[in-house]
């Protein structure tokens, strides 16, 4: 059983958070139904009908979005400020029409409800230990492209964004041809296959925390 829906902010979300309930609590989330995709910031206003019919289940609505980072102009108290105040103004609407109707909310901010980051960080955090070396390949890139700012002055350089080293990661797996090429993709990405991803790392515990609370276990997982 589940007694929540979850909102979230794109597709690697979803895909993530369905493989991630899937692995520990052996349930599917429909996109839709389960879970909800967003806008991204500033895009729950958009879902205040959506909150209401979960509501009228029972269900709590838990938003799950990244905390982000001071290079993104926030951190993680700040996002979690600015999603609660969001809310309860959406609370308000919701009650103006519905007084009766109670809407419960909970906040989950990857990668683990205390740090900056998002589920990339998490993600990276969650690899396999045995294919850290790519990982590695790619820091040892990034500083190498920091490294030309003084050759190349008239430019101001930055790395690939942390979506890109991921992606990378997955195709460096699995193969060069172009059907092989499609799981590295967000919607494609099978996270339960522990040669890639390790869903019970002591890194997820938190996230699995918070879902226990509103998913039945089929199982306590064991962290490395």
């Amino acid at each position: 059983m589940r007694s929540a829906a979850l909102f979230v902010e794109g597709i690697a979300d979803v895909k993530f958070l369905q493989d991630f309930v899937q692995y520990h609590f052996g349930q599917t989330l429909k996109e839709g139904q389960g879970i909800v995709k967003c806008t991204g910031n500033g895009g729950l206003a958009a879902q205040a009908s959506t909150f209401t019919q979960f509501a009228l289940q029972g269900l709590t609505n838990c938003i799950i979005f990244d905390a982000d980072a001071e290079e993104q102009g926030t951190n993680f108290a700040g996002t979690k400020d600015r999603i609660a105040k969001e809310l309860a103004s959406i609370t308000e609407t919701i009650h103006a029409e519905r007084p009766d109707l109670p809407v419960q909310f909970d906040i989950f901010l990857l990668p683990n409800n205390h740090d900056n980051g998002d589920l990339e960080t998490l993600l990276e955090r969650i690899i396999n230990p045995e294919n850290q070396p790519l990982l590695d390949c790619w820091n040892a890139y990034e500083q190498c492209i920091l490294a030309q700012q003084e050759r190349i002055s008239s430019r101001t350089l930055s790395v690939p964004i942390r979506k890109s080293k991921i992606y990378s990661y997955m195709e460096i797996l699995h193969g060069s041809s172009n059907k092989e090429r499609e799981q590295a993709k967000e919607k494609n990405r099978d996270y339960t296959k522990p040669e890639d991803w390790l869903l019970n790392h002591n890194e997820a515990h938190n996230l699995y925390t918070f879902l226990a609370s509103y998913f039945s276990s089929i199982s306590i997982p064991s962290t490395p």
